[in-house]
């Protein structure tokens, strides 16, 4: 279990060093109208925490200086979980029919508004700023 444990805790970041901040920087702009380095007075690029979703960072913020915890998700990763729901659709199918229908209602609920939901989230954790 330890190995499990250790594991985990070494997932690596899919950033480049340097290139999570910018992403960042992106997606406030893009999806929040908000600007990075009026939210943040500090920033740090090695995540507290990785998963196969996204990360987590340790930041400022720049009205308070409250130290708090960025969670984001990664690039692309609606993508990579509707292709991994159809692999195990594909599987099922093969393997354990019985369990098809299932990951089809899974599938609905999973995949139904990811995108709408995650940025909703977003917005009512970031309007204070």
């Amino acid at each position: 279990m330890k190995w499990v444990k250790d594991t985990q805790d070494n997932v690596p970041s899919e950033f480049k060093e340097g290139e999570v901040k910018e992403y960042c920087r992106e997606v406030l702009l893009k999806e929040n109208n908000l600007v990075f380095d009026e939210i943040f007075s500090e920033w740090d690029d090695k995540p507290l925490g990785v998963a196969s979703i996204g990360q987590v960072h340790r930041a400022r913020l720049r009205s308070d200086g409250r130290e708090v915890a960025v969670k984001l998700q990664l690039p692309g990763i609606e993508h990579r979980f509707r292709s991994d729901i159809q692999t195990l659709k594909s599987f099922c199918w093969l393997a354990m029919p019985q369990h098809y229908s299932a990951f089809n209602e899974i599938e609905k609920q999973f995949l139904t508004g990811t995108t709408d939901n995650a940025r909703l989230c977003s917005r009512n954790n970031l309007s204070s700023f």
